[in-house]
């Protein structure tokens, strides 16, 4: 419970539900010398974003673009680095843990999304390139760069885990 941040960051980015009924915040600060970001997760909704009710929360180093989970426990997160993280709730959803982490894009990520079988997941970003992650390892198996200009968004296809579609600027 020491973990959590005193405040929630100014901007909210992302919203998952979770499968239990809870739900995923994601925001960032930008302003100020450094963009942060930070998780949250509320077991109840109608506790959200009330601070001193949330489940757990954790600040990260870097802001937050985007975000999925993998399970019932693990978030894929997206940052404004070009890294990519996944955390893990543990002690009863209470504190969020560092699992792995890895930075390949050049600049921002603009958007995560799993596969179907939850095996890889797919990140595009600023840099015009999409990137397949192996989600055991968090090690990129493939890159892509065919677009000529900002990559906004990337959408695995929901029956054929090796599809997804993207688009850009």
């Amino acid at each position: 419970m020491d973990q959590i941040p005193a405040a929630m960051d100014r901007h909210l980015d992302v919203i998952q539900c979770h499968t239990d009924g809870g739900v995923l915040l994601g925001a960032s600060s930008l302003t100020g010398r450094y963009w942060l970001g930070s998780l949250w997760f509320y077991q109840n909704p109608n506790n959200a974003p009330d601070v001193e009710k949330c489940t757990a929360g954790v600040q990260l180093e870097a802001g937050l673009t985007d975000a999925r989970w993998i399970d019932n426990t693990k978030v894929i997160v997206g940052l404004d680095t070009g890294g990519i993280e996944i955390w893990e709730l543990i002690e009863n959803y209470h504190t969020f843990v560092h699992v792995h982490s890895s930075l390949e894009h050049d600049n921002i990520i603009s958007s995560v999304h799993l596969s179907c079988d939850n095996k890889r997941a797919v990140s595009c970003g600023y840099d015009k390139c999409i990137k397949v992650w192996d989600v055991e390892t968090l090690s990129s198996v493939h890159s892509f760069r065919g677009h000529y200009d900002i990559v906004e968004c990337v959408r695995c296809h929901p029956l054929e885990p090796s599809m997804f579609l993207s688009c850009s600027q």
